[in-house]
């Protein structure tokens, strides 16, 4: 089952408790689900969906962040009579992925576009295999108020040295003997 977040959807439990039965009965499931919902013009929202309820069973949780690197994808800004090429560190680019999976194996980068971090706590009965982590030049953006965060190219707040490290931005779960999920915070990615 792949499962994309738009911020329309909002699960009620029943549908939550209806992924859990699934994921407990052997099924899978990759989600696309953001930390924060980014709209085209450049505002922020809290994103609805509800699917916390899901992860937090498995031991992880999805931050309402975002994160930057300086390793960046160069974006096209601009409208119909400009235009200006600028990397823009809310589309991380990283390389830093476990190469003992084989799902990377002819891959040499992924992008992901205005991605959230995930943290793991630990669950009896339940492996979880950090999959793809930022380099080590990353960062992250936080508000208390989702419309706080800055994501104009020309004004976002560079970084203090010690705020660089790496943040995890895919994770496996497996449940022992039952199914599991994989689990990407970018809807877009």
């Amino acid at each position: 089952v792949l499962i994309f977040d738009n911020n329309q959807k909002i699960y009620s439990d029943e549908e939550t408790n209806s992924i859990k039965k699934y994921l407990n009965n052997g099924g899978k499931v990759i989600f696309f689900v953001d930390g924060v919902w980014v709209e085209d013009n450049f505002t922020t929202q809290s994103t609805k969906n509800n699917l916390e309820k899901v992860f937090r069973d498995y031991g992880i949780s999805l931050n309402n962040n975002l994160i930057l690197s300086a390793n960046a994808e160069t974006v096209n800004f601009g409208n119909g009579l400009v235009s200006f090429f600028v990397p823009y560190p809310f589309w991380l680019k990283t390389n830093n992925f476990d190469s003992k999976v084989g799902y990377f194996s002819n891959i040499n980068q992924l992008t992901f576009p205005w991605a959230s971090s995930i943290n793991i706590s630990k669950k009896e009965n339940i492996e979880v295999s950090p999959l793809v982590y930022s380099t080590d030049r990353s960062w992250e953006q936080k508000s208390s108020s989702a419309s706080g965060f800055t994501l104009d190219p020309q004004a976002i707040p560079q970084p203090q040295i010690k705020e660089l490290n790496k943040k995890l931005l895919a994770v496996n779960v497996k449940v022992k003997n039952k199914g599991g999920f994989f689990l990407i915070p970018s809807s877009r990615f």
